[in-house]
């Protein structure tokens, strides 16, 4: 869509029909820009198509004018794509891999061909055949239905999601390396070459659900998980909503970033279990918690908001 001065409505700028095609997950595409490079704007998504088998493409559409580039995956995607501030791309796959390339050609221009590389393979070894497990196997291979990334105190991290885990990992010197993982029944910590399970980061449920991407605010993860009722509980009771809190470097639990009330998983209401909006009121960033079942509570973090933006979006025109 297209806005005038005012922000009303002018027109409509482009339209996609990507016929028999659908996005591995419900998440908006990712909106990038070229910088350094030509600082042109794009729209990256991910699309796969089904007929005996299914490919997966990315789309990447230049904001402005509406001409879209399509490059055929060599993997069946899991996720939606994550932009990093280098313009490198990360994508996770059906089989619990992440894939890596760069969006930026030796001319500062839109890749039009990505070399794509398994980062599993770019970070010290031992770490498992892929990140929707762990070398201990707990949790089960799974595909990467989402990918979020922060820099935090200088460091980049990535947060990897399956139906029933959440992997944290850092660029350090030598490449991308998984700090600690958390998933259904129990939770481990990357140490020396191998996974060792861990007292200090909070494990999840052992029928736990993962159900839509974290928030990362503050250094801190947010994670919406659903729990199914227990056969006690009847046929008509409904599952749990609830957010899970990390940290990004350890996977400890976050204190005093949500204040003294929030000491460990906060229920917000039934059903599924959604992303907590971001919003800032009388100087301090307030997240409101929801599920499916409605409204669920509202945290605010302690003192003053980071510094930077704390929710946006880019409006282009």
């Amino acid at each position: 869509m297209q806005l005038t001065s005012t922000g009303a409505l002018n027109s409509e700028a482009w339209e996609q029909d990507n016929a028999n095609s659908i996005t591995p997950n419900p998440v908006a595409p990712v909106i990038f820009r070229l910088v350094p490079g030509s600082g042109t704007a794009y729209e990256a998504a991910v699309l796969n198509t089904t007929t005996t088998t299914t490919t997966s493409a990315l789309v990447m559409t230049n904001v402005a004018t509406g001409v879209a580039d399509t490059i055929t995956l060599p993997f069946v995607a899991g996720s939606q794509p994550y932009v990093d501030d280098s313009n490198d791309i990360f994508i996770g796959d059906n089989a619990g891999n992440v894939w890596m390339g760069s969006l930026l050609s030796s001319s500062g221009q839109l890749a039009t061909k990505i070399s794509w590389t398994p980062l599993n393979n770019t970070a010290p070894s031992p770490i498992g055949t892929n990140f929707g497990t762990s070398a201990s196997t707990s949790g089960g291979t799974s595909a990467i239905t989402y990918i979020d990334g922060a820099y935090y105190n200088g460091v980049e991290y990535l947060t990897l999601q399956s139906p029933g885990r959440v992997t944290t990992l850092q660029d350090g010197a030598n490449g991308w390396a998984p700090l600690w993982t958390s998933y259904a029944g129990g939770s481990d910590t990357f140490t020396s070459g191998n996974y060792v399970a861990s007292t200090s980061v909070a494990s999840l449920p052992s029928n736990a659900i993962v159900t839509n991407p974290v928030q990362i605010v503050n250094g801190a993860i947010i994670l919406p998980v659903s729990v199914p009722p227990s056969a006690a509980a009847g046929t008509c009771a409904a599952s749990t909503a609830s957010y899970y809190f990390y940290t990004l470097d350890s996977g400890g639990f976050p204190s005093g970033v949500f204040g003294a009330t929030v000491a460990g998983p906060v229920d917000v209401g039934t059903g599924v279990a959604y992303t907590p909006s971001i919003s800032i009121m009388n100087g301090q960033l307030r997240l409101q918690g929801m599920g499916s079942g409605g409204p669920g509570p509202s945290m605010t973090t302690q003192g003053p908001p980071p510094a930077g933006p704390a929710s946006w979006r880019e409006i282009f025109y």
